[in-house]
């Protein structure tokens, strides 16, 4: 919008007292035909370009890297299955033991196994259901995996492979975490149940299907995986 034009103001009427004394003031001015400059000042420096990330960084709010970034988002990842993870890793998921911490009467006990109080950590993967499951998926990736919850993502971090060997692990556990919360929420709404060989199907095919599905951008490295994944 152009607010100087033919040597005269064109302003929008004043829809406050502030915007009449503003356009008051301007109306007193007379400014010299010349081309205008645009500038751009995220911070302390001028930039020749604007660019939508230097502010929005100037606008979020700043905090310290975590540690386990990379395991919850990485490229290749599945965007449902991530922001879960995430949800999980910062023990923000509405589980029984936190439901109850709410102050609402709930069971307390675990919708895998019966036999424990639920949470995330004796839901992945201390609860023997859930262990069963992961154990096979992980052997599937030549990963010893520990069952706690706080020693399992240390040791995903540490675990230095190559980017298809990493890639892979990585989509394997979101998956399993992801659709054994999915059955979770289904044995608690519905009552209905999959037995492990089920889950363990639905999890094999949800990684093969994220695979096939990098081929159309990154077909070398969908290959890989492939290959990684039928080797096992």
């Amino acid at each position: 919008m152009q607010l100087w034009e033919n040597g005269a103001w064109t302003l929008p009427n004043a829809r406050s007292d502030r915007q009449l004394e503003v356009i008051s003031y301007l109306s007193t001015l007379t400014l010299n035909d010349y081309n205008d400059d645009f500038e751009w000042w995220p911070g302390a420096h001028r930039q020749n370009k604007f660019r939508t990330g230097a502010l929005y960084h100037l606008l979020r709010p700043t905090a310290l890297t975590v540690s386990w970034h990379r395991e919850v988002w990485f490229s290749g990842g599945i965007p449902k299955h991530m922001f879960l993870v995430w949800l999980m890793v910062r023990n923000r998921c509405p589980t029984r033991d936190r439901i109850r911490s709410w102050g609402l009467q709930t069971d307390p006990r675990c919708l895998y196994c019966n036999a424990a109080d639920e949470s995330i950590a004796h839901c992945y993967f201390e609860c023997s259901f859930t262990w069963g499951i992961w154990k096979e998926i992980a052997a599937k990736c030549r990963f010893a995996s520990v069952r706690q919850w706080s020693n399992l993502l240390p040791q995903l971090n540490s675990h230095t492979t190559n980017k298809v060997s990493k890639t892979l692990l990585l989509l394997c556990w979101q998956a399993t975490l992801y659709i054994l919360w999915m059955e979770r929420n289904n044995r608690l709404h519905n009552a209905n149940f999959t037995a492990p060989d089920g889950l363990i199907a639905q999890i094999k095919l949800t990684v093969k299907n994220r695979i096939s599905s990098l081929r159309t951008d990154r077909p070398k490295f969908s290959s890989s995986l492939l290959q990684l994944w039928f080797s096992t």
